[in-house]
């Protein structure tokens, strides 16, 4: 073999390497950009109003501002139904079968429902908005009550303590999750902008 038709050879399995790798990158970022404008498309043609009467009921049920379910769900799993998170939240208010609906099955004296179960609509609204309740109801008697619940309902009562303020009209401490610190923030824009129309 001379060294010029190595040569040759290289440049052309380079190339078909580069245009293979670019060929992967455009279908990637074409299937992203398609999940993402699917999401979007049902979230404003009224996907989530399949769920408004699940969401009313649960919502008096429990207290709680129906609205403000309304943007959970929209943060958690842009209404989903079939969502699985990142360490197996399940659903549209992305429940963990160890926390909140074992919460849940305690409070109520039943099962812990099986994970498969938590795909249920109705039954993933009732626990999670019975869950943020229990949290909104910890946390009441602060300013910050309600941003201390969704700390809450995103990474635990104990971390929400780290970040509750010393006086109950004092403001919020450093939240040092950034994630929860995002979290936090859109949910509640989502709420005062759903709180607006």
């Amino acid at each position: 073999m001379s060294r010029k038709f190595r040569l040759t050879f290289r440049k052309k399995i380079m190339g078909l390497a580069v245009l293979l790798l670019l060929v992967i990158a455009a279908v990637c970022g074409r299937q992203a950009l398609y999940r993402g404008a699917v999401k979007g498309w049902r979230y404003a043609f009224g996907r989530p109003g399949r769920y408004q009467p699940l969401i009313a009921a649960a919502a008096e049920r429990h207290g709680v501002d129906s609205r403000l379910i309304y943007a959970v769900i929209a943060k958690e799993s842009g209404f989903n139904a079939d969502s699985i998170g990142g360490v197996g939240e399940i659903g549209l208010m992305q429940i963990r079968p160890n926390t909140a609906a074992a919460d849940w099955a305690q409070a109520h004296g039943v099962a812990v429902p099986v994970p498969g179960v938590l795909f249920n609509p109705e039954l993933n609204i009732e626990i999670g908005t019975w869950y943020l309740a229990r949290a909104i109801q910890r946390w009441r008697q602060y300013d910050h009550g309600l941003e201390l619940a969704l700390c809450q309902y995103n990474a635990g009562e104990s971390k929400a303590r780290e970040w509750s303020p010393d006086t109950y009209d004092g403001e919020l401490k450093p939240i040092s999750y950034p994630t929860t610190r995002q979290y936090v923030g859109e949910i509640m824009k989502h709420y005062r902008k759903l709180k607006e129309n």
